[in-house]
């Protein structure tokens, strides 16, 4: 995503509704990202702790549905250090070097990650305005895993200005082209 701008909103004097007026409002495809997490690295106790909760939010929400009369599926989609990955945690993480070293490499993956959600629209600034809302559809999907929308990184590429590429049929090619490609997991509905 290297010519995606990205803005992380908590890093945004006035949060995410001043990123917003960062923002143009043009066509252009955009995605949410987790958080930027911060790990705590002067207390072994609570690097552990911080470092388990990452590694365990969902990646998206539980889904449920029925399969015929008599089934009922869940889905969850989450992640945990196995048992023996937490004691070398452990007796690592009581070594300082260790937590500032292990803190920075989580720091530098964190962009490689699946964006949260991915869309597209004619007018960026107006549309993440929109999810951005409480009651928006995204930010009750985001919610329901313990997510806080305005404290998202968004990245965002605009549409150059070629009229084909800014059609709506072609903002909804694209927008599935790249949600197929990366995978997000709180997309409720592809195109």
């Amino acid at each position: 995503m290297t010519d995606f701008k990205r803005i992380d909103f908590a890093d945004v004097p006035g949060g995410a509704l001043a990123a917003c007026e960062r923002l143009p409002n043009s066509p252009g495809v955009y995605g949410f990202f987790s958080p930027t997490p911060v790990l705590p690295t002067d207390d072994p106790e609570e690097f552990i702790a911080t470092l388990n909760a990452l590694v365990e939010q969902r990646a998206s929400p539980v889904q449920s549905t029925r399969a015929g009369s008599l089934y009922h599926l869940t889905l969850d989609n989450f992640s945990h250090l196995s048992q023996r990955k937490q004691e070398v945690l452990r007796e690592h993480a009581q070594d300082a070097n260790f937590r500032e070293e292990l803190a920075t490499i989580v720091e530098r993956c964190m962009p490689l990650r699946a964006p949260l959600y991915v869309g597209q629209t004619a007018t960026l600034q107006t549309r993440i305005k929109q999810h951005l809302a409480p009651s928006s559809d995204l930010a009750i999907r985001l919610r329901s895993t313990g997510l806080a929308i305005d404290r998202c990184v968004i990245a965002y590429r605009l549409m150059p200005d070629i009229k084909a590429l800014r059609t709506p049929e072609v903002l909804t090619l694209t927008e599935e082209i790249v949600t197929r490609l990366l995978r997000p997991g709180y997309v409720s509905r592809i195109g």
